[in-house]
């Protein structure tokens, strides 16, 4: 027997009037609350804003809404702009809530904010653990600027939202005791994760008034400095950027004025003539997370969610119509200079970077020369090697690395020496990758490669088992021959030869393909010292510079790198994969770039 329920008497379409009806009011009425909530919890915010007398008392980030727009004036003219959001963080005394959090990269999900302003984002690569304050801190005193002459900073810049973020450029303000802002830090990032940062001081002839005896602040901010850095793909390295901003963020400063953020950045040529005006600013005034509903937050975080997500195809989509409509030619990318925060390392190039550590390590750990070498990158601590009988007066030689791209550049190499002569002395001075203070850069080139090659014939793989055989030639005579036999499996052993040929192979088909395979072969005698004449090396004059003493190098076809033999002779299988899994990872990458013009 079935129950027939009240409901169930009624006719069907009574229903479906009932539940359409009840839908319909259900959407009027939260239309007529979010909009009685938006209009009562905007005219709180303004009195909160208001009401306020300074910006003394802000201890957490203001949330502004803003724009941006680009106007590029040559050789073609054409402007866009789209929102975006700008946060603006107290650096010295800022705390984190449910909205936005800053320093909360290393605290786990649940304790971070919808918005984020994290340390890896900002100023030079590591010591991210410390925050933002600590690692500004460290970066003035690397500039030989006293932090404590600093007590107020606002770092205005885009916050990033569920872990993204697209920034090209953030503004640091540094306020001395008395409210003047002195100094600004600017920050560019381009496409390839490199980062340049300026130290701007203020310009003493501009934006001040001092007619009288008492100082008063800044108006306006305005100063120049030189690019030195790739940004767009359509713009050189040379030239000079100029900027005139506000003074947003005076201490004393009425808060219900702090909407007023408006930065000019304009793109100037060699000729000083402008080429490019970028333009950010805001729009409304600060919403301040801890004065509102958590639904309006919400709400507010709803309708702004994808204008970080959105900005990267924006610029892309701009990039294409120049690219195509407008006929403006890709300029390559040029390796980053001294003083540039190069990228971060890929796994694979992290994986060559070990290895190759290592192979400097070994190599100098049986050299007959005595010297130090030191290593050193962005992001990393120096690497001091020496040699076994190294003395306190031995010489010391150093390399900077510019770029993970120097540990990439290793594949394609079939010396040390001709991966030192790329790095250190390409004739383009932006496809160098590394640098050197040594006065004699070909010398310690020659000194690396005289002692890889001494390793190379007293090196012997110690885990091998050798044993003799001996064979009858032809004309009677007995050859006898030496066998290593690995400790491997032969079917492992089998795979991994088949793994290196097929690599290698297409290592060499993807390098040529690029115009990377064409290296350079010189045969050079050994020196007993370096400072001994007759060691200069002879180089092909296309590739590098200082070519003038290098007359006779010839250029071959080689599919080999100088680090596989060192890697299958010290490194098992399992090594032996993550190698030439690098590799080949490096070269696909590279090509892949080499076609957007980043490689």
């Amino acid at each position: 027997m079935v129950l027939e329920t009240t409901f169930d008497c009624l006719p069907s379409w009574v229903g479906q009037v009932a539940f359409g009806t009840t839908l319909v009011s259900l959407v009027l009425w939260l239309s007529s609350f979010f909009s009685a909530f938006k209009k009562y919890d905007r005219k709180t915010m303004t009195e909160d804003v208001e009401n306020d007398s300074s910006l003394l008392g802000i201890d957490e980030v203001l949330v502004f809404p803003g724009r941006t727009s680009h106007t590029r004036l040559s050789p073609v003219v054409r402007s866009f702009w789209f929102h975006f959001l700008i946060a603006a963080v107290p650096i010295r005394n800022c705390r984190s809530n449910w909205f936005v959090s800053v320093d909360s990269d290393t605290k786990p999900w649940w304790h971070r904010g919808w918005l984020r302003v994290d340390p890896p984002d900002h100023l030079h690569r590591g010591e991210d653990e410390n925050g933002l304050s600590y690692k500004l801190d460290k970066f003035l005193s690397s500039k030989q600027y006293n932090p404590a002459d600093y007590p107020t900073v606002w770092l205005v810049t885009s916050p990033r939202f569920l872990g993204y973020k697209s920034d090209q450029a953030s503004f640091w303000y540094l306020y001395t005791a008395d409210g003047t802002l002195d100094m600004m830090i600017i920050e560019a990032n381009n496409s390839f994760d490199e980062r340049k940062v300026w130290v701007v001081p203020a310009a003493q002839e501009h934006g001040m008034c001092n007619n009288t005896a008492t100082k008063t602040h800044r108006r306006k901010f305005h100063q120049y400095w030189p690019k030195e850095f790739h940004v767009s793909p359509f713009n050189s390295i040379h030239g000079s950027y100029s900027i005139s901003t506000l003074d947003s963020f005076s201490p004393g400063k009425p808060l219900n004025s702090a909407n007023a953020i408006d930065l000019t950045i304009t793109l100037l040529e060699s000729q000083r003539r402008p080429k490019l005006v970028a333009r950010v600013w805001s729009v409304s005034k600060p919403l301040i997370p801890s004065r509102v509903w958590v639904l309006y937050g919400y709400l507010f975080l709803a309708s702004w969610c994808l204008t970080a997500a959105l900005v990267t195809p924006r610029t892309l989509f701009q990039a294409f119509i120049l690219s195509k409509k407008h006929k403006l030619s890709f300029r390559v990318r040029p390796e980053p200079k001294p003083g540039t925060f190069p990228r971060r390392n890929t796994t694979a190039e992290g994986y060559l970077r070990e290895i190759f550590i290592d192979y400097l390590r070994q190599i100098m750990n049986k050299s007959p020369e005595n010297f130090y070498l030191t290593l050193s990158e962005p992001g990393f601590e120096t690497i001091i090697l020496n040699t076994r009988n190294v003395a306190w007066d031995s010489p010391l030689y150093h390399i900077s690395v510019l770029t993970p791209k120097f540990y990439a550049t290793i594949v394609t190499c079939p010396t040390i020496e001709t991966f030192l002569y790329t790095a250190l002395l390409h004739k383009d001075d932006g496809r160098r990758t590394a640098c050197t203070d040594t006065k004699d850069s070909e010398g310690l080139i020659v000194l690396l490669k005289y002692v890889a090659a001494y390793f190379s014939l007293s090196s012997r793989d110690p885990n091998s088992v050798l044993w003799n055989t001996t064979d009858t030639a032809s004309n009677g005579n007995t050859i006898t021959r030496t066998w290593i036999v690995k400790s491997p499996k032969l079917a492992i052993l089998s795979l991994l030869s088949l793994i290196w040929f097929l690599v290698t192979h297409v290592r060499y088909w993807l390098s040529k393909s690029s115009g990377e395979g064409l290296r350079l072969s010189n045969t050079v005698t050994a020196p007993t010292s370096v400072t001994e004449s007759g060691t200069k090396v002879q180089i092909d004059e296309e590739l590098c510079s200082h070519a003038d003493t290098y007359r006779n190098g010839t250029v071959t076809d080689d599919s080999k790198c100088f680090l596989d033999h060192f890697v299958r002779e010290n490194y098992g299988p399992a090594a032996q994969f993550g190698y030439l899994w690098a590799q080949l990872n490096t070269v696909m990458r590279e090509q892949i770039l080499g076609i957007t013009g980043g490689g």
